[in-house]
């Protein structure tokens, strides 16, 4: 009996350490782009032409709910995933054409989003040199939101990267300038965003757990017969 009780027991921690922590994930959409300066010189890079049907958009994932009553805090320690689009591009992060230059909220005291400004890159990938407007890996684009406005860069000059980090993402870019081969798409209506609610968690059981639950049945079944043997 004291075995059956005990594995139950291991078979519990077992299964708890199997199951997923709940995880949220936002969704922001920009305003169709109502400013739009097309790059008509563009050769080297990824070229992006943008029309008035064009915006940005985001889904961010974060590790757990916001906390409550942060201020301008940079969260990007805490995104998990994130993907994004100007329009012409689509990214997927983390990996290696992709960064996060910025997450920073502010929520209220129940954890809700009130305030945000973030900033997600695109690179054209490794290696990531800097400065020559004649190499496409020196290119870069990023996508804005705050909750006011949406706006895309798209193949800008890169003159200066962070050190690569685990948070940042590796080629993450902090100062550019712009050529004829860049295209920026602004919008000044307010963009949206929502939260899509975490589905929970099914508590199941993990791989080692299986295991110790066939042992603890064999084992189980080992001591009835050698029970029955005795008597």
């Amino acid at each position: 009996m004291r075995f059956l009780v005990g594995g139950a027991m291991a078979l519990g921690l077992l299964s708890a350490a199997g199951s997923v922590s709940a995880q949220v994930t936002y969704n922001f959409q920009g305003g169709l782009y109502n400013s739009i300066i097309n790059g008509g010189a563009c050769v080297v890079g990824e070229c992006a032409t943008f029309t008035a049907a064009d915006r940005a958009n985001a889904s961010i994932t974060f590790a757990a709910p916001l906390a409550p009553n942060l201020t301008n805090v940079d969260v990007s320690a805490q995104i998990t995933a994130y993907s994004f689009s100007n329009g012409v591009t689509s990214t997927v992060g983390p990996g290696p054409n992709a960064a996060i230059y910025q997450a920073l909220v502010t929520t209220d005291a129940g954890g809700t989003l009130t305030n945000y400004s973030i900033l997600l890159e695109r690179t054209p990938g490794p290696p990531y040199p800097v400065g020559d407007p004649a190499d496409a890996n020196s290119r870069w684009s990023y996508v804005a939101f705050t909750p006011s406005s949406g706006n895309a860069y798209a193949n800008a000059v890169c003159l200066a990267r962070f050190a690569p980090a685990a948070v940042s993402g590796p080629g993450a870019c902090g100062n550019i300038f712009i050529d004829a081969g860049t295209s920026i798409g602004g919008a000044s209506t307010p963009t949206t965003f929502s939260l899509v609610t975490p589905t929970p968690t099914v508590p199941t059981l993990s791989e080692w757990a299986m295991i110790l639950f066939a042992l603890l049945l064999a084992g189980g079944a080992a001591v009835v017969i050698q029970q029955r043997r005795t008597a």
